[in-house]
């Protein structure tokens, strides 16, 4: 059952509402797709965008459960297996919204904030507990041309791990810094460049961060947050731009470029409040 058909009959166990109304109109009326294919489409994207298959996700899920394999042998099987309270597992644990998950709403991930306020990422990154040596920050820049060009539009990745599958394999949970960022708005590039010197030396130690570039269709899609982040990311450098290039200056790397800028960003870092905040 959907999400939106689980709600409505808990709902209804009390005294009708006119939220209760209000569900039931949405059920009875989403009949293309039917709610049922929408979470199966909704759990293939989830599946997808962390690089999961059925029996890697089985190892994730709870035992409690019961599940097994054929539970998790198709997004429809999995579907037909939820129960309320597991979509709130499912978020969590992956990082998205549950509303999406249950096909009430089509925003699939929420994102931190903090732009001109890095304070406020650097809170939430320490409260929430990202920041270790397992981070990872990845630029996702539209149409990039590569070479080192300037990125245009462009979102910023943090990846936290989830789980060590195996020796080479870890899963991933991915959560955007504000929705869209533009390079050639210098308060943007320079906010940018200050949190990428914080993870680059700082926290990581000449820490990679890869360009990745995406199309522009499928950009569109990731900053109106109708799409995972973790879609477009591999988490491994070979074969991409570096980013961090970029917020080095001449004496810790020779292929640093974009030295103009270097003073002003490490100026930003030093009074924006981010480094009293994510180190408490």
């Amino acid at each position: 059952m959907s999400g939106i058909g689980i709600e409505i009959l808990q709902l209804f166990k009390a005294p009708v509402t006119a939220k209760a109304f209000e569900l039931f109109a949405r059920f009875i009326n989403n009949k293309s797709p039917s709610m049922m294919q929408t979470v199966a489409k909704r759990f293939d994207q989830l599946l997808e965008s962390h690089h999961l298959n059925g029996a890697e996700l089985l190892s994730l899920i709870p035992p409690a459960w019961g599940w097994n394999l054929s539970t998790v042998e198709n997004s429809i099987q999995i579907s037909k297996a939820l129960q309320a309270e597991y979509f709130s597992w499912f978020a969590k644990t992956f990082q998205v919204n549950e509303s999406w998950l249950n096909g009430s709403e089509e925003l699939a991930v929420a994102h931190f904030g903090g732009y001109k306020h890095l304070e406020t990422l650097g809170t939430t990154l320490r409260e929430d507990g990202w920041v270790n040596d397992e981070l990872k920050m990845t630029i996702l820049s539209e149409e990039y041309a590569g070479q080192n060009a300037p990125l245009g539009r462009y979102a910023i990745v943090f990846s936290k791990p989830i789980a060590e599958l195996d020796r080479e394999k870890t899963i991933y949970k991915h959560v955007l810094f504000e929705p869209v960022w533009q390079w050639d708005h210098l308060p943007c590039r320079l906010e940018t460049k200050a949190i990428a010197r914080w993870y680059s030396m700082i926290l990581m130690q000449f820490g990679i961060i890869s360009i990745i570039p995406v199309k522009r269709k499928e950009f569109e899609q990731l900053i109106k947050r109708k799409t995972l982040p973790g879609k477009f990311i591999t988490l491994e450098s070979g074969g991409y731009d570096h980013f961090e290039v970029r917020v080095l200056n001449p004496t810790e790397s020779q292929q640093t470029i974009e030295v103009e800028e270097i003073d002003a960003v490490i100026e930003h870092l030093e009074h924006c409040g981010f480094l009293e905040a994510i180190h408490g």
